[in-house]
């Protein structure tokens, strides 16, 4: 069974972040594919760049049809990001590559079912609401008040409640 939607971009783009405050009780959000318990979930998002970074093609045919996220970040500030994180294993080849396959992906996919969310803007309570409405998880959601309490946190800074009325 593959993922009901994907969250993707270049690493460091806030997917583990984004995996938690997508995750609903019915409908978990996977930051990465490695992490998919088995038995595999009935449904689930996945909320990971490797899949179009490393196989693009293979992400297209998993995902058509399917909703799409693509997290845009300065391909520069991304890798500078994973370089402090991963120290040696991120190299400028395979940077390269992933930046290169990312944009095979986003050109062949278009903007069929796709959301296009700049990196930045993730620190906007209105983003993140056009992006669960967008994957679907706003409906899943037994509760408004579930979402708008969530202690939504990056660099130990709290976002506002996020307003849906």
């Amino acid at each position: 069974m593959s993922a009901e939607y994907l969250i993707t971009g270049l690493p460091r783009m806030r997917s583990a972040w984004l995996s938690q405050v997508l995750t609903t009780d019915s409908l978990p959000c996977i930051h990465a594919r490695k992490d998919i318990p088995i038995p595999l979930p009935v449904s689930y998002g996945l909320s990971d760049p490797t899949d179009v970074c490393i196989n693009p093609e293979a992400a297209l045919f998993e995902f058509a049809g399917k909703p799409v996220v693509v997290v845009l970040r300065n391909p520069v500030e991304a890798f500078e990001s994973s370089k402090r994180r991963f120290k040696d294993a991120v190299t400028p080849a395979s940077w390269d590559f992933m930046v290169n396959n990312l944009s095979i992906f986003t050109q062949k996919r278009g903007k069929h079912k796709t959301l296009y969310v700049n990196y930045e803007d993730l620190n906007k309570p209105d983003t993140v609401q056009a992006l669960a409405l967008h994957v679907g998880v706003l409906t899943r959601i037994s509760s408004i008040l579930r979402l708008q309490m969530l202690n939504i946190q990056q660099n130990d800074k709290c976002l506002p409640y996020i307003n849906f009325l």
